[in-house]
């Protein structure tokens, strides 16, 4: 099974949506791909179930953009990486909105914000997305 998500940002405020999981930490928007839908539509798919935006989104791969799970262990690779039988896949997209706007959560998760790089770095963020941050020089 594999899922797909999206690391939103404004482009006013330069500010990222994150959602706040049930574990507490917090991630982007994303999750599990229905059967025969592709990353990039279930990336912006799931980001419309779970903040309610309706809006326009400018959406662009990213240079390393499949995070893989191997046995219990992240992995970030490019997404013609290859990758062993078994594994899940996480393909991460990034979207643009014009201004922020009040996420309308559907009760996946328990929070929504819109943060800083600076306030990102001081939350309790999920594995998959320090990773993503990191590989992608955020940090």
């Amino acid at each position: 099974m594999n899922a797909a998500g999206l690391l939103v940002v404004d482009d006013a405020e330069q500010r990222f949506l994150l959602l706040q999981r049930p574990d507490r930490s917090w991630g982007m928007p994303g999750g599990y791909l229905k059967s025969a839908e592709t990353p990039l539509l279930g990336a912006v798919r799931e980001f419309r179930e779970e903040t309610g935006f309706r809006g326009t989104l400018l959406v662009e791969p990213l240079p390393a953009a499949v995070i893989y799970v191997r046995a219990g262990r992240l992995e970030l690779l490019p997404s013609s990486g290859q990758r062993s039988a078994g594994s899940f896949s996480y393909s991460v997209f990034r979207a643009r909105v014009e201004k922020l706007f009040p996420p309308q959560l559907d009760g996946e998760h328990l929070d929504a914000g819109w943060f800083l790089l600076d306030e990102v770095m001081q939350l309790e963020l999920h594995p998959g997305l320090r990773l993503t941050l990191k590989q992608l020089n955020f940090h």
